[in-house]
């Protein structure tokens, strides 16, 4: 849980920081016209949203991880298993037919 909080902390500090240089470029854009403003605009808007993609593809990637582990190591076992009941299968139709 602690991770978590970290993690929405760094992203907290990191969309202030875009946010405070926005505002500080903002009087700059205001000199501006044109095609230079508007990318601007379109640049610091889509930056936070973009770093909140990125945070939560990062986030789900790692908290699946560990489940993704368990389902191997449970198919590992799972056709292991298998296996021995095969063997064992194998061993009573043998022994079925020297039975009769």
């Amino acid at each position: 849980m602690t991770y978590i909080l970290q993690r929405l902390f760094v992203l907290a500090v990191t969309l202030f920081a875009a946010s405070a240089v926005h505002a500080a470029d903002a009087s700059e854009q205001q000199q501006q016209s044109g095609a230079a403003a508007w990318f601007w605009g379109l640049f610091w808007m889509l930056l936070p949203i973009g770093i909140m993609v990125l945070v939560l593809v990062v986030f789900f990637r790692r908290t699946q991880k560990p489940h993704l582990e368990r389902n191997k190591q449970h198919m590992q076992r799972q056709v292991q298993h298998m296996e021995r009941m095969e063997q064992s299968m194998s061993r009573i139709i043998e022994l079925l037919e020297k039975k009769d």
